[in-house]
């Protein structure tokens, strides 16, 4: 019921004067006292409102006043009216049967008006109270769920959030103001400098990278922090053998409006990116030589042959000349330098030609050590393994390669050659296969001269050479490059001067629609058709 000034007592008592004289109809000072002669009259004025106290006559001696203050004590507990017991002074045990009945105090009788009031008035304040204390305790079970609530959402955000950084494929990481790493994402654990999550955070930067100069970390940051001026930057490193190429950028952050708080560092490794980039460049480059030289090969060829043709002539008119007639010596040398240059000449155009030339698409599936034992028998006489030793390391179970075997012995062979002219005093020759994902990948290393940073990128040029003049066309390798590609495969080299050069020859796994039944491998001859 509504609190107010004038709050509702139930007296429930039979319908007899009261053995102390009190009368019952109290005046309505500080509650109004409606009154209940009967247990169901009382549960009936219960049911329609609930009082504030309910004053229970239980010291009746026919003893009946027991069973009222049982009953009623029960629901009135049970709707939150505290309940006090009017006990007779003579029985010596009323207090203890009150109280185990229900009620939550007594009172013996005779009292007067002034102890009743107080009695109930300090009822009435103790049940407001507990009333009070249940709602605070109820807003507080209420309040504390929408914090579990809360905390366990924010929770899952937090590790979602904390899933999604850690599943980006770039490394990443925070720094505050005073340069302390505050967060450090999984894929920044595998870099160069991989460093466990738990022993970056809470450390300083320079603690962290401390290969890198202090100078050199803060002319990075400083503007960042100051300026707010986000930074990008592109730097090699190498990973073991690997020369690896990254894109960092360093981002400024902000906690609240105002100063930059953070920088967050994002690394990203575009070492792939890079050599697509350079192998689009080749490629287009490559194309546009191959037309270039397919027409100059032949433009130049009709000349050679006219040159060739005149010089045999000229050859053979020395020879039927009378007896005792004898062309001069000099004459006969530049007429075979003339020759001789022009045979060569046409070994250029030739090469050329096969350099531009698009070849036939017939293919076999192949086992790469095959071809690479079939190579070193036409290359075992070759002067250069005389002084070098030869490492061969194959992955077993390879999976089998689907091409044109002649045109893959010929760049290879064309690889070969270039490590044992790089080792002329002698080295080592590693030849190695393995696999990666749908993969087959051949390695040809040298511990030779190496190849100049400054060179690499022209080394598949056609007419580029670092050899001797007359020692090379510099079309080996464009020719080796345009096979490859044929066969939509890559080249990947790696030189350090002094130390040696390693060509890896990338070619694609044989897919299952590639490879012929069994039967027809073994009844087929090989096709030796260009690729």
């Amino acid at each position: 019921m509504s609190e107010t000034n004038h709050q509702k007592i139930l007296v429930v008592t039979p319908d007899r004067p009261h053995a102390g004289g009190t009368c019952w109809a109290l005046p309505g000072v500080d509650h109004e006292w409606p009154r209940a002669r009967t247990i169901e009259e009382a549960l009936a004025a219960l049911e329609e409102e609930v009082p504030a106290a309910v004053v229970v006559d239980a010291g009746q001696a026919e003893g009946s006043g027991w069973e009222m203050l049982r009953r009623v004590a029960t629901a009135a507990v049970a709707r939150g009216a505290p309940v006090l017991a009017v006990v007779s002074s003579g029985d010596s045990g009323a207090e203890e049967r009150a109280l185990s009945s229900g009620a939550s105090d007594f009172v013996r009788s005779p009292f007067t008006d002034t102890v009743l009031r107080h009695r109930v008035a300090r009822l009435v304040k103790a049940g407001e109270d507990r009333k009070s204390l249940e709602e605070i305790r109820a807003r507080a079970r209420t309040l504390e769920t929408a914090i579990r609530e809360r905390t366990a959402t924010l929770e899952r955000q937090i590790r979602f959030t904390g899933q999604i950084i850690d599943s980006l494929p770039v490394s990443l990481y925070v720094v505050d103001r005073d340069r302390t790493i505050v967060a450090w994402n999984r894929q920044r654990e595998m870099g160069n400098q991989g460093l466990l999550r738990e022993k970056a955070l809470g450390r300083s930067i320079f603690e962290v990278f401390d290969l890198q100069r202090k100078e050199a970390i803060e002319a990075e940051l400083g503007p960042v922090f100051e300026r707010g001026d986000p930074l990008m930057i592109e730097r090699d490193s190498r990973v073991g053998d690997e020369l690896r190429h990254y894109r960092i950028h360093k981002l400024p952050m902000r906690l609240e409006p105002g100063e930059v708080t953070h920088v967050l560092t994002i690394g990203e490794d575009i070492t792939e990116q890079r050599r697509m980039e350079k192998s689009m460049v080749v490629t287009e480059k490559m194309a546009a030589m191959g037309r270039l030289a397919a027409g100059v090969a032949h433009e130049i060829n009709n000349p050679l042959a006219t040159i060739v043709t005149c010089a045999e002539g000229l050859e053979n008119r020395v020879r039927e000349l009378p007896e005792g007639v004898e062309a001069d010596a000099e004459f006969l040398e530049y007429l075979q330098i003339v020759r001789q240059e022009a045979y060569r000449a046409k070994r250029i155009t030739e090469d050329l030609l096969d350099f531009s030339r698009v070849r036939p698409s017939q293919r076999r599936v192949q086992s790469f050590e095959k071809i690479l034992d079939r190579t070193l028998l036409i290359l075992k006489h070759h002067d250069g393994f005389k002084r070098i030793e030869v490492e061969r390391h194959f992955e077993e179970n390879l999976p089998q390669i689907a091409v044109e075997e002649d045109a893959i012995v010929q760049a290879l062979v064309a690889l070969i050659i270039n490590a044992l002219d790089a080792m002329a005093e002698g080295g080592r020759l590693v030849l190695g296969t393995s696999s990666r994902r749908d993969e087959v990948r051949c390695e040809i290393r040298d511990t030779g001269v190496g190849i100049p940073p400054s060179d690499l990128p022209q080394i598949f040029e056609p007419f580029f050479t670092t050899k001797a003049p007359g020692r090379g066309t510099g079309l080996g390798l464009a020719v080796c490059y345009g096979i490859i590609k044929s066969h939509r495969g890559r080249i990947e080299v790696e030189s350090t001067s002094g130390q040696g050069s390693r060509f890896t020859v990338i070619l694609p796994a044989a897919q299952a629609e590639e490879q012929e039944p069994e039967e027809s491998q073994l009844c087929s001859q090989p096709s030796r058709s260009g690729s």
